[in-house]
């Protein structure tokens, strides 16, 4: 079991279970974030940590391992965030989750193929 939550619960998946985020330099939400100017990392660090909170209630932008979401994780939040927010919102947080998955992906921290296909993700529409 994941610990993304969903209304029904947590979703069965063959992916391993989140484990817990070490340090801010090992953070790789926090390398995105510091590339931002600060009215965007403001905005950004808003949506990840209502995104991780999704994932695992309690946790934050700096504590959740986000090298280890996979497609069934990120295809669960997209489905969450259309379902409670409105489409520009829930794109804006997908885009945040997209950006920080391809900094995973350029620190080593995720293959190409895990990060391509946890990207996978059609736009929101209204």
């Amino acid at each position: 079991m994941i610990d993304l939550v969903v209304i029904a619960g947590p979703i069965a998946s063959a992916s391993p279970p989140l484990s817990t985020a070490s340090s801010l330099d090992q953070n790789l939400a926090a390398v995105y974030l510091a590339c931002l100017r600060e009215s965007g990392r403001r905005s950004m660090l808003h949506h990840l940590n209502v995104i991780a909170h999704m994932v695992r209630p309690g946790a934050t932008v700096l504590t959740l391992p986000w090298h280890e979401l996979r497609y069934a994780h990120t295809a669960a939040l997209r489905s969450l965030l259309q379902e409670r927010y409105a489409p520009a919102t829930a794109n804006t947080a997908v885009v945040a989750l997209r950006r920080v998955l391809k900094e995973c992906w350029k620190l080593g921290q995720m293959s190409a193929e895990d990060y391509r296909r946890a990207v996978e993700l059609p736009t929101i529409k209204s």
